[in-house]
């Protein structure tokens, strides 16, 4: 990122470097429902919302999608009616403090997600404070430094320790109030000793978030074996129960190398590519017998096969 990204807003379209841990996701500007629109929501899950009846959105600016590292989304008020755009970044309330996002959805679009996803487990909805100045930007530069020094020194500290466990990521509030520690274990971890050690080095408050290995991936990210990003990183809110069952359904064969995602786990698309084949599936009407049926080169008709002894 450079100086002159504050002073021209990023159109929609571009990606933020990876390395500041933000994606850009094609969307249009205005937050209008135009073409474009529409297109971009079947990346955030939306298009067969869409498609449905009309539903009465508001058209203000009260709620908008903001994004933070690891491709982690949250709607904020917006009581301050800010005039923010896709791309642009923002300081928001906290935890206990203030971040930095960038504004992932805008508009009508924005709140039509929010009520899509209501109730899905998603966290308080914290108020937008204000657009983010070069100086913000510098110290979000700073911070994303600090933790992969801050990474490394955790990893040096674990063995000392002997801990069980391994560590995925570090992540600094804006405000540096509070540190968080991402890591996965077979089974619970006695980490008392470990926070004590830290917190000493450091003096804010740590916190470590012992987490499954599906999350693992979609803060790593990654793609998946369709050649396209990873869903949990791109567009999935929260992740669902799969079983074998999903596969079976479909008539995939079991093989397990196939089925598993980067994770291990059997893959998300199991679980909304059945709902989308049951959709078609219901939509599609086969020919009846006795009822003509038409090809471009002839016609035949569907009769029920006899046999005769």
């Amino acid at each position: 990122m450079n100086e002159n990204d504050t002073e021209h807003p990023m159109q929609a379209g571009e990606v933020v470097p990876s390395a500041d841990g933000f994606q850009q996701a094609p969307a249009d500007e205005s937050g209008e429902w135009s073409l474009d629109a529409r297109n971009a929501c079947v990346d955030c899950g939306l298009a067969r919302l869409l498609a449905g009846p009309a539903t009465d959105i508001a058209e203000g600016k009260d709620h908008v999608e903001i994004q933070f590292k690891a491709q982690r989304r949250d709607f904020l008020r917006n009581p301050f009616q800010l005039d923010l755009h896709i791309g642009e970044f923002v300081i928001v309330e906290a935890e206990k403090g203030i971040d930095l996002g960038m504004v992932h959805l805008t508009g009508p679009l924005a709140n039509f997600k929010r009520l899509a996803f209501a109730g899905r487990g998603k966290s308080p909805e914290f108020p937008v404070l204000r657009k983010a100045t070069e100086e913000d930007l510098a110290q979000y530069r700073e911070n994303t430094t600090r933790e992969r020094e801050t990474f490394d020194v955790c990893l040096q500290k674990i063995p000392a320790h002997d801990l069980p466990m391994n560590l995925v990521d570090v992540e600094y509030q804006f405000d540096r109030n509070r540190i968080t520690f991402y890591f996965t274990a077979e089974k619970r971890v006695d980490f008392r000793g470990l926070v004590r050690d830290l917190a000493g080095v450091y003096r804010t408050r740590i916190e470590l978030r012992q987490i499954g290995v599906r999350d693992e991936a979609k803060r790593i990210g990654g793609i998946g074996s369709c050649g396209q990003g990873l869903c949990c990183v791109s567009w999935l809110v929260n992740f669902q129960h799969i079983s074998t069952q999903h596969a079976r359904v479909q008539n995939l064969p079991f093989n397990p190398s196939r089925l598993s995602g980067q994770c291990g786990r059997l893959k998300c698309c199991l679980a909304f590519e059945m709902e989308e084949g049951a959709l078609q599936k219901k939509e599609t009407q086969r020919p009846q017998p006795e009822e003509p049926a038409t090809s471009p080169d002839s016609e035949y008709y569907n009769e029920p096969l006899e046999h005769e002894a």
